[in-house]
């Protein structure tokens, strides 16, 4: 696939790297952000980082992290995101809020 291939949303507005964040494979997201780095900040459905918290996926959250722009995200969402954080059991990563 091409960097343009990867941008492309479903019926939902996700992307691939959503879905690859719900498996928790790190290594398909690095696949996948190695060819474009800013698929995390892309989608008009669940964004991938709010996948991966939901779900509790740990080192999926702490990958994402590194590229997500949440600051950039609504404040709505980043409320959203810090409850799924605490919700979760993923206390540490709210301070990264």
């Amino acid at each position: 696939m091409t960097s343009y291939d990867l941008q492309f949303e479903n019926a939902a507005g996700n992307t691939a790297l959503t879905y690859a964040a719900a498996t928790a494979n790190v290594n398909i997201a690095k696949a996948m952000l190695d060819k474009n780095e800013d698929l995390s900040n892309l989608g008009g459905g669940m964004k991938p980082l709010f996948m991966a918290a939901s779900l509790g996926h740990s080192q999926m959250v702490d990958h994402l992290s590194l590229f997500t722009r949440i600051q950039q995200w609504d404040k709505k969402e980043q409320v959203e995101l810090f409850v799924t954080y605490a919700r979760v059991g993923l206390y540490g990563k709210c301070k990264l809020l």
